[in-house]
């Protein structure tokens, strides 16, 4: 059975080996809310990264969480497009201007509220979730594990730099 220690609180997470097998993705710890990255092969924990607590919030979390259960469920374009929704929903909380995501992005750029290179990430993540989401745009043939896995990864980190730990 998989397990998992909280480096903040110290409690271990069991996680039911038939959800858990093979697993990426973010894990919440029950008692202190902390959120650490997993990777799980075969039952057995290969990977962990401590995230923090922090004050992500609850809409933009659930898409992320779904961003990982898609990922593990071998829907890398459904991943992908999660991302870019827990990307918009993190603008719009971060009171962002603009009917469009590249709207919104463009603003928090003008505004300095993201950096040069925070902006051509979160343009990166605009683009793969586009490609997931609308067809006759898509540029890729599909959007392979391996890209699904890095937009999960700067998704989590560009929005964990938007809401620092409490």
């Amino acid at each position: 059975m998989p397990t998992i220690r909280c480096p903040n609180c110290e409690t271990d997470k069991y996680l039911n080996p038939y959800g858990y097998w093979n697993y990426v993705g973010p894990i919440q710890c029950d008692v202190c809310s902390s959120i650490i990255n997993v990777k799980i092969e075969k039952g057995t924990v290969t990977k962990t990264d401590f995230v923090k607590k922090a004050s992500v919030p609850t809409e933009v979390k659930a898409d992320l969480e779904e961003a990982g259960k898609c990922y593990n469920a071998c829907a890398y374009r459904a991943c992908v497009t999660m991302c870019r929704r827990a990307l918009e929903g993190a603008l719009d909380a971060k009171n962002a201007g603009g009917p469009l995501l590249v709207d919104k992005l463009k603003d928090l750029r003008n505004r300095n509220v993201l950096s040069a290179a925070q902006f051509k990430v979160a343009t990166v993540i605009r683009q793969f979730g586009n490609y997931g989401a609308h067809p006759q745009d898509d540029l890729l043939e599909s959007v392979t594990k391996g890209d699904a896995e890095a937009i999960m990864g700067i998704t989590e980190q560009i929005i964990l730099k938007f809401f620092p730990e409490n």
